[in-house]
């Protein structure tokens, strides 16, 4: 197996439901010295599954299958695992060992978003890994390995893959990768080393990779899920000024129609007085700037709601949701979701959630979607009053990113002077649609694109800007990878 290293990943627990119980159903067997926890393998690729150990094969295995362990023989000097994908099994399969590898961590892992981290290195020996994250100036160092790999010379430093460093692998590319141990004795430095299961996802994938295959525009949509209530009456009517004047500022430009607004709404729920109109609604599609009529028309029915709901906390869920399914996102290559509020989103834990949702499971559900929220947030005097601390944290854990420069997604708006807040507001909304313009450009013009220069915290409308670079910079990743179909490295 291979050990390489891991500076911003994150992982993904592969939980397997049990299935219904008979009556002669089996648990696993579980591993040496534990109480609860089964053994588990994972498969190689030609794997072949038997009846009966030592049998003739009814069946091939694709690979990194994970199975529950039952029993082992050893028969003729071969090991046989007996083995079921289900944690109660009444029928099972065996398969020899040596074709899969004990997986008792039950941890797989993925590319993360490229939003400031380096391409990430496989190594064919720790100690190759060991000398890199020791060395005295480590980023030196993956400046070297970046050159020799690219050279053809990865050998050279036991680097066996690296992932493509000018474009990032497009999500229909990526694969699962088993991890089968780790150690975090670099925590420290923000580095783990784990050692992973690899396959080559693909035959002749190295040879796939650069050029372009396709000449695609780079398109971005936009939209802004907007809190209409009550509380929200002094912000909106700046909102639909501000969306006006990014027409004005991009409808001239050569990228007019390449960049599209679209416009969602939120309240709360309905059944706590009618009168509130709606949960979410679409006020516009996402539209072409280029068309702006058709979105402008639908400003005027923008408006904040007339009668209280249940709670300070609003169904921002909702809207985000209603933004995800109701638009259609799939011609954009960025794709940007802006929630303005004063107020928290309401929860699981509240019985007039109208998605059942909590902020872990809504981030998990964006991404699924490959859509990047920004939270610009009114922290009015009632939002103190009401458990700044408390929304805060939902909203930060909301826009987690698991990247070194990129905590989260998050701008908070001082705003208990409304004209402040109102200006203030415009200022950031500018600086997000301006980087995306940039993006754009840069990519109709076939700049190359720069990483963003990690900077510290600002005022609002920088900190807009700076989180605006850095998804501008994956996207742009994203874009290039889909155009050259980049791959994941591949080994076997």
């Amino acid at each position: 197996m291979r050990i390489f290293l891991w500076i911003t990943m994150f992982f993904v627990c592969l939980c397997l439901q049990p299935h219904a119980a008979y009556a002669d159903a089996r648990n696993p067997l579980l591993v040496e010295g534990k109480q609860a926890l089964f053994q588990r393998v994972i498969t190689h690729p030609g794997v072949l599954a038997t009846r009966t150990p030592g049998g003739v094969a009814t069946e091939s295995l694709p690979a990194f299958t994970p199975l529950y362990v039952y029993g082992k023989r050893n028969l003729d000097g071969v090991q046989w695992l007996e083995v079921s994908p289900s944690a109660k099994a009444s029928t099972t399969l065996w398969i020899e060992a040596r074709y899969s590898s004990p997986w008792d961590k039950s941890l797989t892992m993925l590319f993360a978003d490229r939003m400031s981290r380096d391409p990430v290195f496989f190594f064919e020996s720790r100690d190759a890994l060991n000398a890199l994250v020791s060395a005295e100036n480590l980023p030196d160092r993956l400046a070297t390995l970046k050159r020799i790999y690219a050279e053809g010379r990865g050998a050279e430093a036991s680097l066996t893959a690296m992932e493509p460093a000018d474009s990032a692998v497009p999500q229909k590319n990526f694969y699962l990768m088993p991890v089968f141990d780790y150690s975090e004795e670099y925590q420290d430095y923000n580095l783990r080393l784990l050692k992973i299961g690899c396959i080559n996802p693909a035959k002749n994938n190295q040879q796939k990779q650069g050029g372009h295959s396709k000449k695609e525009k780079c398109r971005a949509g936009i939209v802004f899920i907007i809190d209409t209530t009550i509380s929200m009456g002094p912000y909106i009517e700046q909102i639909k000024k501000f969306i006006s004047s990014s027409y004005n500022a991009l409808e001239t430009s050569d990228i007019s129609n390449h960049v599209s607004f679209g416009i969602v709404g939120f309240r709360n729920n309905t059944k706590h007085d009618s009168n509130i109109e709606y949960i979410s609604r679409v006020f516009s599609p996402l539209t072409p700037v280029g068309n702006r009529n058709s979105l402008e028309s639908t400003l005027q029915f923008l408006n904040e709601a007339t009668v209280s709901t249940h709670s300070f906390d609003e169904d921002a869920f909702a809207g985000i949701k209603t933004a995800i399914d109701d638009l259609d996102w799939s011609q954009y290559e960025v794709k940007v979701a802006v929630l303005l509020t004063d107020a928290g989103a309401i929860r699981n834990t509240d019985p007039l959630s109208s998605t059942g949702m909590n902020e872990e499971e809504m981030a998990a559900f964006l991404a699924r979607k490959g859509v990047r929220l920004v939270v610009t947030h009114l922290q009015t005097g009632a939002a103190k009053r009401h458990g700044l601390k408390t929304i805060i944290r939902q909203y930060e854990k909301l826009t987690r990113m698991d990247d070194a420069n990129v905590k989260s997604t998050y701008v908070p708006i001082p705003a208990e002077d409304t004209s402040k807040a109102t200006a203030l507001l415009n200022r950031v909304a500018e600086a997000l649609v301006g980087v995306v313009k940039k993006i754009i450009t840069d990519v109709e013009k076939g700049r190359p694109i720069q990483k963003p220069v990690a900077t510290a915290e600002a005022t609002p409308e920088q900190e807009a800007a700076r989180l605006a670079s850095y998804i501008g910079y994956a996207a742009q990743l994203e874009f290039l990878g889909k155009q050259r179909n980049s791959q994941a490295p591949g080994m076997l």
